[in-house]
């Protein structure tokens, strides 16, 4: 898990990783928040429950945007979007942002992606 300091006024993925471990249903009222369906809940669970709600590695987020019933994105796509936010390539995240909105089955479940999925692997949350 990457263990970096969050924006100021953002909970660190390490302190949300406790928070949701402690009590998962935090989670799931976060995914209904964020208008998610039943469907996309359950198809958000292979990354996102076996680490209470924090994908925990770039390879996690690399199977995560590859998934057809998430964003579908090739291999090629898939590590391209690794190295963008392993290197914290600036000038690349609105155009990987708008990618994985617009390549999300739903814009809800793009954004939900985006804010818990990939913004937590670079340090930020990049709304």
């Amino acid at each position: 898990m990457r263990l970096m300091t969050a924006e100021k006024g953002e909970e660190s993925p390490i302190d949300k990783y406790v928070r949701f471990k402690n009590n998962i249903n935090l989670w799931y009222n976060e995914m209904r928040v964020a208008g998610l369906s039943v469907e996309e809940q359950e198809s958000l669970k292979p990354y996102f429950l076996p680490s209470y709600g924090v994908p925990p590695s770039q390879e996690q987020l690399m199977l995560m945007l590859m998934d057809t019933q998430l964003c579908g994105f090739s291999l090629a796509d898939a590590n391209q979007s690794r190295k963008i936010v392993g290197k914290k390539l600036m000038s690349k995240i609105p155009e990987l942002r708008d990618k994985v909105i617009n390549s999300a089955r739903s814009k809800k479940l793009g954004e939900y992606i985006w804010k818990h999925g990939v913004g937590p692997q670079m340090g930020y949350s990049f709304n």
